[in-house]
């Protein structure tokens, strides 16, 4: 079995995917600039439905919310970043695939507190899942989506976030006053109304 010691933060390399999957772009940090056009369809499908599958687990849901179908017959533009690490011992796997953000615009209704709905075409994250825990990687890539997206994380909409994704957004980004809505997205700021 590998495990995340089998990895370091100097051999990751990410990927944007959009729901055609077509990989656009790479972030590799031992080759800057590096773009991989090589990843197949099926490839790409494979690692987002694993993934997907983890996720769901480890947020104790019934069904996944990411999988590639789900991501392909999506009418909106999401994006999923996608994180790898080059193995330093495994001579059979040169790469293992670490996490993964979705990230969608979504119209959605808020109530901002004052009897008020506002219907907002909101950036959000759909799904957020990093397989190896307290290593970097989560802060890594949704730093990396954030400037990609010149986004700050208090104007994103959460979907159904868990309690070590609240915990994340309070350890790094100071995000400590989730704003939980009907539609069981989670706001942090009333700015969200004014994108």
């Amino acid at each position: 079995m590998i495990t995340n010691h089998d990895y370091d933060n100097r051999n990751i390399f990410i990927i944007s995917i959009d729901h055609n999957l077509k990989c656009e772009s790479i972030i590799d940090q031992n080759t800057t600039g590096k773009r991989y056009d090589g990843f197949s369809r099926t490839f790409i499908s494979e690692i987002i439905d694993r993934l997907g599958v983890e996720s769901s687990r480890a947020q104790k849901l019934q069904i996944p919310i990411t999988t590639t179908t789900k991501f392909t017959s999506d009418t909106n533009d999401d994006l999923i970043y996608l994180m790898f690490a080059r193995s330093l011992v495994s001579k059979q796997s040169k790469f293992k695939e670490i996490g993964f953000i979705r990230f969608g615009k979504r119209d959605l209704y808020f109530d901002d507190g004052t009897s008020l709905k506002h219907l907002v075409n909101c950036p959000s994250i759909l799904d957020f899942y990093i397989r190896f825990k307290r290593n970097g990687y989560g802060k890594i890539l949704f730093d990396l989506m954030l400037k990609r997206l010149s986004i700050n994380p208090k104007v994103l909409a959460y979907d159904r976030p868990s309690y070590s994704m609240l915990s994340f957004l309070r350890r790094h980004y100071s995000l400590d006053q989730p704003l939980w809505q009907h539609n069981h997205f989670v706001i942090f700021s009333n700015d969200i109304f004014s994108l």
